[in-house]
């Protein structure tokens, strides 16, 4: 189906998606490598999420468990 206006506004749909984002920085950091060089420094995952609407972007803070401007 397609994305309506309404869609964008949802805030169900952006929970939705930046819990995926969370979903898969886990699932990268369950491979031994990636695993690996976090532990050395060598690597920093970030979250990002994009709203479409409005062009502005949150990345993840582990310190306050939120999606904050950047």
């Amino acid at each position: 189906t397609a994305t309506t206006a309404s869609d964008t506004d949802d805030p169900t749909v952006a929970a939705g998606v930046q819990n995926h984002v969370l979903t898969q920085l886990l699932r990268l950091r369950s491979y031994p490598c990636v695993e690996q060089r976090l532990a050395k420094g060598q690597l920093r995952l970030r979250g990002w999420y994009y709203e479409v609407h409005t062009g502005s972007v949150r990345e993840h803070r582990a310190t306050t468990d939120a999606f904050e401007a950047l």
